[in-house]
């Protein structure tokens, strides 16, 4: 939410910096991109397109975040024991997805890492985010509760999402590893100069 872009107006006509992006049509409120101001800035004539979004130069169009949440509950509903959950700390609307599906399985949410929790609470009280009541609890009281009814949401520094379950898979973390009957969710897409991160981890 609260992305923006940079139009700045030309004789030659406008220059375009997108900043990154993803347009999804499933996508309303804080998440719904302006598609109509855009189309009025193209009107005007735009004399240089400056994109930057990750495979913005593929083809077709992104998976919406509705089915991909209907994904993610069948998965989620599968699982015996405790659950972790990463995810980048910036993507909010997969933390909502994973906050909505917990509260439908009856489990509690834990976040495991600074930049996860700090984003997390600024964007909560600006209203981002929409919890039900009791839904999280604080890691440190994640062993009170049964596994089968825990999801821990976890990124590394800067929200890198792969890191912190490197440290967990390797016994280094200093919160919480990861133990026998533990269910790793990858709720990312893995760009190519983290596969071989992934692969270690899951080694």
């Amino acid at each position: 939410p609260d992305s923006l872009g940079v139009c700045i107006h030309t004789s030659y006509g406008s220059i375009v910096y997108t900043g990154e992006f993803k347009f999804d049509q499933s996508l309303h409120g804080h998440y719904a991109p302006d598609l109509k101001r855009m189309a009025e800035i193209g009107d005007e004539g735009v004399f240089a397109l400056i994109s930057d979004s990750t495979e913005a130069e593929k083809p077709g169009y992104n998976t919406p975040e509705n089915i991909i949440e209907h994904h993610m509950y069948d998965a989620f509903a599968k699982v015996k024991g405790r659950l972790i959950v990463s995810c980048y700390a910036s993507n909010f609307v997969r933390i909502q997805q994973v906050l909505n599906i917990a509260s439908q399985l009856n489990r509690k949410v834990s976040f495991l890492g600074r930049s996860l929790e700090s984003s997390f609470n600024i964007a909560r009280k600006m209203g981002y985010f929409d919890i039900p009541k009791d839904l999280l609890i604080p890691i440190n009281e994640v062993e009170n509760y049964p596994k089968n009814e825990v999801i821990i949401i976890a990124t590394g520094m800067q929200g890198e999402p792969v890191e912190a379950l490197s440290q967990m898979a390797r016994k280094k973390h200093k919160i919480m590893n990861i133990e026998e009957g533990d269910s790793i969710f990858l709720a990312i897409t893995a760009s190519a100069n983290m596969e071989v991160i992934i692969a270690d981890t899951l080694n």
